[in-house]
């Protein structure tokens, strides 16, 4: 976010961001995702489901939500009570 207000010449710290950032989360407007990369990520989906992140563009997108809805509640039945679910689809490409 902070790289992209850069590029657009906007005059914001690095601080205030992601100030913003943690009061958004801390108010649930937010969903801060779990460390899977070098950089960190945040859902306005508030809602349990699922993503794929593609590792060679860097592109996190939500799985549709009937897909996701299925794959969560059969993984929640798998694991019982296992409290939050994060599901997140790592892709890589192939080094060939």
């Amino acid at each position: 976010i902070h790289g992209r207000l850069e590029s657009d010449r906007a005059n914001i710290s690095l601080e205030a961001v992601n100030d913003t950032l943690l009061r958004l989360t801390k108010r649930g407007d937010l969903r801060q995702l779990p460390q899977f990369s070098s950089q960190a990520y945040y859902d306005t989906n508030t809602a349990t489901h699922a993503h794929i992140y593609d590792e060679h563009s860097g592109e996190l997108v939500d799985v549709p939500d009937d897909f996701s809805d299925a794959i969560i509640r059969h993984l929640a039945e798998l694991l019982g009570d296992a409290g939050a679910l994060d599901l997140i689809i790592h892709r890589r490409r192939h080094p060939y």
